[in-house]
């Protein structure tokens, strides 16, 4: 289901309506963490208008702010840039952005800076400005508040040296010294936990996507192979889907990260540069992100395509895991119920000390999505939301790394799983004997 500029629009229109009404005194000034999810980008600038921009800043101010004084500040009367700035109009929303550069000659370049009639189509925000009027439209908006809402998205981390959004802050903190500041970020990633019926078609067919190329690379790839094939195929088959016209927006969201053999079984190996030996098992752990929204894929297959007896043994525990693990997926379940499941199941058969990982994470607008502060203790599933499972078992001794990660979709009752190549090892085997 694909939206119109318009409706689009409409929809980030109502999302910061939303924040809005969350917001019980004071002003927000949300602008892009240099603190990502997880060191992901930080999305939630982008959520609330659509623009995807390192540098453009959002005021949402419920009880309104002047547009006026802008140009000059403090003369309220010049109305050079426009009747509104002198007539004291009151909005709740300002959006600034950065002004795109002249173009240089015939360069082409991949993604081009939106200009301010642009950012203004695309956000449905009616005053949008370029950035240099920000501090003083910002500085008017902070005259008569006690309260400053601020987008800090991820925990900071101690011990390192201060990201330039937060000096940013403590810089505004220095100057408006009565200031209390919150943090918004957690009623922003409250929000994008529950997905709208646009985001959930982005996500299910950036996996559809994502399955699409991953069973290329199962049918594809043999024992004498480099790892680096595989990430150049995947490179491959991306941009040959950009070359139909068919996706507007279509990148890389993560990885994709390749191992095969001992390699495999550590955690995220970023190498990926080494032979594939007849015998090894191929793990990959991708996604690439459609409209913006991830998709989060592992996959592990023979090289030559049939288990050995060790190799089936140890999927079979790790596939009857991952199936006994889904049954928490419903609202009401948890992620804690979740990783129970499949610690007893791997308990059961005595691998349990091999397994790794947190088991499942939010997917959205980042493949690690929303709402880290409540790491490890996530409340109860709801509907519409959309989360990655993935148990796994990496064995260092005998050289073998298995994950099993797909996409879920909470639904009333249960739950759907998201496209992805097949789980189980007939079909596996099937798949790879394609090539």
């Amino acid at each position: 289901m694909l939206l119109s500029q318009t409706d689009r629009a409409a929809m980030y229109a109502k999302r910061r309506q939303r924040i809005m009404q969350q917001i019980d005194e004071g002003i927000a000034w949300i602008a892009r963490s240099a603190q990502g999810l997880n060191f992901e980008e930080d999305t939630n600038l982008e959520y609330l208008t659509g623009v995807r921009s390192s540098a453009a800043c959002l005021i949402l101010a419920p009880k309104g702010v002047l547009v006026e004084g802008i140009s000059h500040p403090g003369h309220y009367w010049f109305t050079a840039k426009g009747s509104e700035l002198g007539r004291g109009r009151l909005v709740q929303e300002v959006l600034f952005v950065e002004q795109p550069s002249r173009p240089r000659g015939n360069t082409v370049v991949e993604r081009q800076v939106p200009s301010i009639k642009e950012a203004q189509q695309l956000s449905g925000v009616e005053g949008v400005y370029g950035l240099s009027e920000m501090d003083e439209v910002l500085r008017q908006a902070l005259r008569h508040e006690q309260v400053l809402w601020v987008n800090i998205p991820e925990m900071p981390r101690l011990g390192q040296p201060v990201p330039p959004d937060i000096v940013r802050v403590n810089a505004i903190k220095e100057r408006f010294v009565w200031l209390q500041l919150k943090n918004i970020a957690p009623k922003i990633h409250g929000m994008r936990l529950v997905k709208e019926p646009y985001e959930i078609e982005c996500i299910r067919m950036a996996y559809q996507i994502t399955r699409e190329i991953i069973e290329v690379l199962m049918r594809t790839v043999k024992p004498g192979d480099n790892e680096a094939k595989v990430i150049g195929l995947w490179e491959y088959e991306l941009k040959s889907r950009l070359d139909t016209g068919q996706f507007s927006d279509l990148r890389t969201a993560f990885g994709p990260l390749v191992s095969a053999g001992r390699r495999a079984s550590a955690n995220n190996y970023w190498a990926g540069n080494q032979t594939i030996e007849d015998g090894d098992m191929i793990l990959i752990d991708c996604g690439v992100s459609y409209n913006g929204y991830a998709a989060d894929i592992s996959r592990a297959w023979p090289a030559n395509g049939r288990f050995t007896p060790r190799q089936r043994e140890l999927y079979s525990i790790l596939l009857d895991a991952q199936n006994l693990g889904l049954r928490a997926f419903k609202p009401g379940g948890t992620c804690v119920q979740a990783r129970k499941l499949v610690w007893d199941h791997f308990k059961k058969h005595n691998v349990h000390r091999y397994g790794l990982g947190r088991n499942c994470h939010p997917v959205g607008l980042n493949v690690e999505d929303a709402d880290y502060f409540c790491f490890g203790t996530y409340a109860p599933f709801d509907a519409n939301q959309v989360w990655a499972f993935e148990p796994m078992l990496m064995l260092q001794d005998e050289g073998i790394g298995i994950r099993l990660e797909d996409g879920v979709l909470i639904i009333e009752g249960g739950y759907e799983l998201m496209p992805a190549p097949a789980r189980e090892i007939s079909a596996v085997e099937a798949l790879c004997g394609e090539g």
